[in-house]
Formats: C-alpha cells, structure tokens, sequence
C-alpha cells in the first residue's frame, strides 16, 4: 500500500545558498544521514573544477555549521552510510558520470581513505556512465543494497542527467552484483514530469518499508522531486501522481530545477534535502533547499 506524506518546503529556504565566485558556486548533490540527534550532510562543490565534497553538520536540519576545509578534493555526487564504526562514502570521481568509489574514514568531516572503484558502467543499458549512487546497509537482511542512476540524457539547458536506474547488492559494500532487471526505473517516455529522464532513487528503509525519493525530468525540460514506496526495493510505483515537490515561484532559488533529493526521518519526523537553480534569474548558482513530510 503507497503511503503519501505531504511536503512544505521550508520557509527558510535555501538553507545553504551558493556562493558565486567560489567552490561552493554550484551548492549541490546532498546527502544526509542522521545519527544521535545530528543531521550529516554532505554535497558537491561545484563551482570550480576538480569538484569538491564538502561537509556540515546540523541539530534542526535548517541551521548548518560547515566544516572549514573540504572532506575530499575531487569527486561529486556522494552517498554516505555508517556502519560498523565506519563512515562509507560511495561517490565518482572525474568527470560526468564515471565509476563509483569507495571511501571510508572514522570521522564523518575525515580524511577518507580510497579503496578503489566498487562498480563499473560495463552494461550496454548504462552507456559507459554511472552516476548518482545511493547505497543502504539493510540491517534486517544483512546486506548492502545501492540504486544507481545511469546512461544519459540532455536536459533543460543542454547539460547532461542520467536517465534510468539500476540496483546492486553486496555482502560487504564492497563487491556488488547488478540485478539481471536493470534498468528497475525508467522513463514513462510520455508528457508527464517524469517523462524524460529518471535521475536520481535516493532510498530510506523506515519500519520495513523502502521510502523512494527521486528527481526525473519532464517532457518540458525541468526537473522535479517525487516521492514512492516499496515492499523490496525493487519495485517503485512510480507515476504522475508521485510529484511532491514542484518548481518554485519566479524568482525563487528553485525555480527552474529540482535536483537530488536526500531525505531522513529524525527527531523532527521526515525531512528532505535538494539543489535548486533558477536559470529565470541568469543565476550562476545553485543552493540547497529542503522540506518537512507530514
């Protein structure tokens, strides 16, 4: 049975705006793990080249304390698991879409340690790119579970998404078997929002059930955030009516794109984390935003 959560965007908003001119220009790719009252956030630096991975800590999910120095400098498009004692960064490095990496360190703000790239684009469905992984430690199963995003499509200004998703598992986060499936989510291929592209499957399991947070890319260019559930983690009742968060009013820092979301349920219930831009304004910047489900 799909569960709907109602979403508001915090008045806030963004929490973390770009910086033009500086690494943090582009504000992008969160992730967030929350653990002993803390919001974990990671994203990308982007607005210089190689892109970087910063850090910031939170109590509220609104009011971010960053890190002074970048905890990887050169890579992108992170997800980050702790277990054992251990902090697991799964992320490319390079450029757009590449392999994804393991890195490890006893500390969330580092230094983390390479181990080398976990998962190769070596699939025709993938087109030689991987991107935007997303990775779990299922403990119920033992098991470690990542959707990836893969291929590629041009979208809105003519940059590059991934357009489809793929699943793997592991028995120690570090040797993964793609499902024979992949692609699990694809494009409708229709005028809905989700259309053109699938990008990002950015997945929470909460009481036994896997919570699906996802930005996709309509016929019309733009990107939104939708949400889904599931009973495995591998099939998404994915369609149009798993819209939650919309572009924003001219103006707004969203208004345009909607990029990857990340999402966890703390002491504050459910709260969900994403870039916006807004091309409308000529704006070379982009910030992180977020929302509270109800």
């Amino acid at each position: 049975m799909a569960v709907r959560l109602i979403w508001t965007k915090f008045p806030e908003n963004p929490v973390l705006p770009g910086v033009a001119g500086t690494w943090e220009a582009w504000t992008a790719d969160p992730t967030v793990v929350y653990r002993e009252g803390i919001y974990h956030l990671w994203y990308t630096g982007a607005g210089k080249k190689p892109w970087r991975i910063f850090y910031a800590e939170s109590r509220d999910g609104i009011h971010w304390a960053k890190a002074q120095a970048p905890v990887n400098e050169e890579g992108h498009r992170a997800t980050v698991v702790y277990c054992d004692g251990r902090w697991h960064m799964f992320l490319t490095i390079g450029g757009t879409g590449s392999d994804v990496h393991l890195q490890t360190s006893a500390r969330p703000e580092g230094p983390f340690e390479d181990e080398g790239p976990v998962l190769k684009a070596d699939e025709p469905w993938e087109e030689g790119k991987l991107w935007c992984p997303d990775a779990i430690y299922d403990e119920d199963e033992r098991v470690w579970k990542m959707w990836y995003s893969a291929g590629e499509v041009t979208a809105g200004a003519g940059w590059p998404e991934p357009k489809a998703i793929g699943y793997a598992t592991s028995p120690d986060g570090r040797h993964w078997t793609k499902c024979k499936a992949n692609p699990i989510v694809v494009p409708r291929g229709d005028s809905s929002w989700l259309g053109r592209a699938v990008c990002t499957l950015m997945v929470v399991k909460h009481e036994g059930r896997y919570f699906g947070f996802t930005n996709c890319v309509g016929a019309d260019g733009h990107s939104r955030i939708g949400m889904t559930t599931s009973s495995d983690g591998l099939r998404w009742d994915l369609g149009p009516d798993s819209l939650i968060l919309d572009l924003g009013g001219p103006g707004k820092f969203d208004a345009t794109h909607l990029f990857a979301p990340t999402a966890a349920y703390g002491h504050s219930g459910w709260m969900l984390w994403y870039n916006g831009k807004c091309d409308l304004a000529g704006s070379a910047v982009e910030s992180i935003g977020g929302a509270r489900g109800r």
